[in-house]
């Protein structure tokens, strides 16, 4: 009678090898929890105007030049959050309350129901906030230089050896 065990070992060994084939798919496919970065358009110009130094007398032109500043970051810092790395983060641009359009409205209830990340201009600089924060978690935080990064490590510049 020829022995069985041979065949029946190969085939234990590749239903296990099936098996954590499988787990390791469903593992590395399942879907990573969106990150929300809200941009607070308005906190940015009041701050950029506030922090702007400039005298009196021409006060105008230098809250048009804050007022510049801030649409230049606003049209540049969703361009942060493009690279493949950034799937799960998803930017949205804050514009106030009414102002926003109803897609936007949506976006931002969902991202208040979980732990987000706002990002505005304070004291003359960029500063990414947890929350609707008052404190910044990093200040001085220089767009293109890890931003995307910085909010999938809890506010902090991740060092890569």
């Amino acid at each position: 009678m020829p022995d069985n065990a041979g065949p029946q070992r190969v085939a234990a060994f590749a239903l296990i090898a099936g098996f954590i084939v499988c787990l390791i798919l469903v593992v590395s496919l399942r879907k990573k929890p969106t990150i929300f970065v809200i941009y607070d358009v308005k906190g940015s110009i009041a701050a950029a105007i506030e922090h702007y130094p400039c005298a009196p007398e021409i006060r105008a032109e230098c809250e048009a030049a804050a007022r510049d500043k801030e649409s230049q970051l606003r049209h540049d810092l969703p361009f942060e959050f493009v690279d493949s790395d950034c799937r799960n983060v998803r930017f949205i641009v804050d514009e106030g309350g009414a102002e926003n359009p109803p897609a936007t409205q949506a976006l931002l209830a969902q991202a208040t129901r979980t732990d987000y990340w706002t990002i505005r201009l304070h004291e003359g600089t960029l500063a990414l906030f947890r929350g609707g924060g008052t404190k910044p978690v990093s200040e001085e935080v220089v767009p293109g230089k890890y931003l995307c990064q910085m909010v999938k490590h809890n506010g902090n510049i991740p060092i890569y050896e």
